[in-house]
């Protein structure tokens, strides 16, 4: 009986600090890992006789900062560095997102770059690292492991109805059929909105009113379903925490064929297609694999599932989706504790997957000084340690 009443109090315990967690999150001072798991001694970065911190760049997109929580708590307590820093910066272009990774921005590499790693660079079909900056500036460190694609989602109504304005010859032109003409286009990332008005030939999409809404703000609609009364879709990208809602379907992708044929009269014009398949890529500056060789294969081995990262997304907090949100409403403290849980449980979850990727975590760099050295007088030296002499 005392051995259930035990269990049974365990059990609550357990529980009581699961929903603590859940609530609070985990701040950066806390720990993670395991007193076993963690080193014991502190590590530091120099390049050039300098010491630097290790900047890490993110965006808004939640799988980002999942993916950067999981990397700065192997960092901070498997490895033993403490000065790291994200940087956040707006969802940019490839190219950007490389330039900045380039040392040449400072100093022509007497120092380093602004930034050191990206865990999650995202290529378009058959564009390359090397076009933006040449590999010794600028290292590929292999693929991070899911792949995304950006497309047109909505609910099942809407794809009824705009399969009928496709193939009745009556509402052929968007202005005979009202219920599409009231439509709507929701998209929160300019960039690729511009590219799908450049891309697409449907006359019967762009016939839709584009309204661009914050992240916060398309959840909420195609979470209740508010503003799906009419036709109403959403430019997005799968998987992300808006298009696993199981109320949307993916209506189609943009033609990337028809971009091609337009693009071969004019080479002005990029011929790869942003919404074809995406790879997600990590990329560092060159340098440090030569400054901390540790960090270096930390990214090299860092790989994720593709079931890993929809099942990473599907736990995202509702209510904190968007850090620019997050910010406004000073909640930015509450948005970073959370998402670094996240974090915390996949690494729990998976500890024989992130211990090879830290071995040799617990070695310390050996340092050889040499050199002849004298001494006069008669001071004594208590707290010397005794080696033996090798030849």
């Amino acid at each position: 009986m005392n051995v259930l009443i035990a269990f049974i109090h365990s059990a609550l315990l357990l529980f009581t600090v699961s929903c603590v967690y859940a609530n609070q999150g985990l701040e950066i001072d806390d720990s993670c890992l395991s007193v076993e798991e963690r080193v014991k001694w502190t590590r530091s970065l120099h390049f050039n006789n300098q010491s630097f911190s290790l900047n890490i760049d993110v965006n808004d997109r939640p799988s980002h900062w999942i993916i950067n929580y999981i990397f700065e708590i192997l960092l901070r307590e498997r490895l033993g560095y403490r000065d790291i820093n994200f940087i956040y910066t707006p969802w940019d272009s490839s190219s950007t997102v490389i330039s900045r990774l380039n040392c040449e921005i400072s100093r022509n590499c007497s120092r380093p770059p602004p930034v050191h790693v990206n865990l999650e660079v995202w290529l378009r079909t058959g564009e390359e690292i090397n076009k933006h900056a040449p590999p010794h500036r600028v290292r590929i460190n292999g693929p991070l492991g899911p792949i995304t694609r950006w497309g047109l989602y909505g609910s099942h109504d809407a794809l009824d109805l705009l399969n009928t304005a496709r193939t009745d010859p009556k509402s052929h032109r968007l202005h005979q059929n009202q219920s599409i003409d009231t439509g709507v286009l929701f998209y929160d990332h300019p960039t690729m909105f511009e590219a799908y008005k450049n891309l697409s030939e449907d006359s019967v999409y762009l016939g839709l009113r584009p309204e661009r809404q914050f992240t916060q703000s398309l959840w909420n609609i195609t979470a209740r379903g508010s503003g799906l009364d009419r036709v109403a879709l959403l430019l997005s990208w799968y998987p992300s925490t808006l298009t696993l809602n199981p109320r949307l379907v993916r209506l189609g992708l943009p033609d990337c064929a028809a971009l091609r044929a337009r693009t071969s009269i004019n080479s002005a014009v990029d011929s790869s297609c942003a919404f074809e398949v995406n790879r997600l890529v990590k990329a560092s500056w060159a340098g440090l694999a030569e400054a901390a060789p540790l960090v270096s294969q930390l990214i090299d081995r860092f790989q994720i599932r593709q079931t890993e990262y929809i099942e990473l997304l599907r736990v995202v907090d509702p209510s904190l989706l968007n850090y620019t949100d997050a910010e406004q409403k000073n909640q930015e403290v509450k948005f970073r504790s959370r998402y670094r849980e996240i974090a915390c449980r996949w690494l729990r979850m998976h500890r024989s997957t992130w211990k090879h990727w830290t071995e040799g975590w617990n070695v310390k760099k050996e340092i050889i000084i040499g050199g002849m050295f004298t001494f006069t007088g008669t001071e004594e030296f208590n707290d010397l340690a005794p080696i033996h002499l090798r030849n």
